[in-house]
């Protein structure tokens, strides 16, 4: 190596020294690209599954119990025999009225029910985490024993049974709202709540 070096004057390491600059930085461009391009991949559009249960009352993680149109044939979520996943959005609506138990802990984008689901979401003990909005404006939710994390919003305004149980409910979204209770305070009430944002508070229990 040193016999080389001597063979190369001043001038031409004032062409080298830039030109090895240049490579270097078009193969960490390239990485780069790369990398993201596999994150893209990876962070795919969220798509809509909607709960088609057989039986009542049916459980989650079930792919027949999961269709990827309102009312349509089940084991169709997410494009297959699928149950939904951390950048599914998750609805209940009126074309499926059997209720739905949690048997496993699950990480969702969001679930809605806005207001036409008149079943009941029994978390039964499982661990259950939203990364937007949860909603759920009729029917009845059994929040069980386990923690639910929510990083969206929080409506669960008009429902006709609600059971807090001993469950945890974490909020960690910022600028979010946090809308509860039902006329006769039957939603308002919570085991625990953690509040790890800032939240807008609204009720429609003045009394609350």
């Amino acid at each position: 190596m040193k016999t080389i070096f001597k063979k190369i004057d001043h001038k031409q390491l004032f062409f080298i020294i830039p030109l090895f600059l240049l490579l270097v930085g078009v193969c960490f461009f390239f990485l780069k690209l790369v990398k993201n391009s596999h994150i893209r991949v990876a962070q795919a559009n969220p798509g809509t599954c909607y709960w088609v249960g057989t039986t009542d009352p049916a459980n989650w993680n079930d792919p027949a119990n999961w269709s990827s149109t309102s009312g349509g044939a089940g084991s169709t979520c997410e494009g297959g025999a699928n149950v939904p996943g951390p950048t599914t959005n998750v609805v209940f609506d009126s074309a499926n009225l059997n209720s739905c138990t949690v048997d496993i802990d699950i990480s969702v984008a969001s679930i809605t029910n806005s207001g036409d689901y008149t079943g009941t979401l029994d978390a039964n003990g499982h661990n259950i985490t939203i990364a937007g909005d949860f909603t759920w404006k009729a029917g009845g939710v059994n929040m069980g024993t386990g923690t639910w994390t929510v990083s969206g919003n929080w409506n669960n305004t008009g429902v006709s049974s609600w059971t807090y149980s001993t469950s945890t409910l974490v909020l960690n979204g910022t600028d979010k709202t946090f809308a509860t209770s039902h006329g006769g305070k039957v939603a308002g009430k919570y085991h625990n709540i953690t509040i790890d944002g800032c939240l807008l508070y609204t009720s429609d229990a003045a009394d609350e």
